[in-house]
């Protein structure tokens, strides 16, 4: 993956998913607790230092995402444990998970494009578009959300 970091965040996207489950599968109640915590900040942490690289973002603005990517972490968490709580299924199916999950992370853009210069937005909206992408991609590799493949342009309805 030397030379293509596009494919490095991807794998390591992957391999943290992977871990997740993995760790979650093993924690006693408790423990989980523990680590949910954790996941919380980390994520957040990964994704301000690859925001900052890419957007030579500023210590000011750098703080400033941090916060809203640190909320955002937060919300989607809770999300994914009250949905495996409720048999929610994975991925976000059932319930509107994945329109919630939307609905966060186009609230989440809009917050970080607020602190940005018009360069760096369209930086940003070039991370956006690649994330979506990826997102469609591992939806078709699931066989789809509702609908089926291809559901609407841009990954909206």
């Amino acid at each position: 993956l030397q030379g293509d970091p596009q494919a490095l965040r991807d794998a390591t996207g992957r391999a943290l998913r992977e871990a997740d489950k993995q760790i979650d599968e093993i924690l006693a109640e408790e423990q989980r607790e523990k680590f949910v915590d954790f996941r919380k900040t980390g994520r957040a942490d990964i994704m301000t230092l690859d925001l900052q690289e890419r957007l030579e973002l500023t210590d000011a603005q750098t703080a400033e995402v941090y916060e809203v990517l640190f909320e955002t972490e937060q919300k989607l968490v809770e999300m994914r444990d009250e949905m495996r709580d409720s048999g929610g299924g994975r991925g976000g199916r059932g319930g509107g998970g994945m329109s919630k999950m939307r609905d966060i992370m186009e609230d989440t853009d809009k917050k970080i494009e607020k602190v940005l210069t018009d360069e760096q937005k369209e930086i940003y909206q070039e991370i956006v578009d690649e994330r979506r992408a990826r997102m469609r991609e591992r939806m078709g590799e699931r066989g789809g959300g509702r609908g089926g493949r291809g559901g609407g342009g841009k990954g909206r309805p």
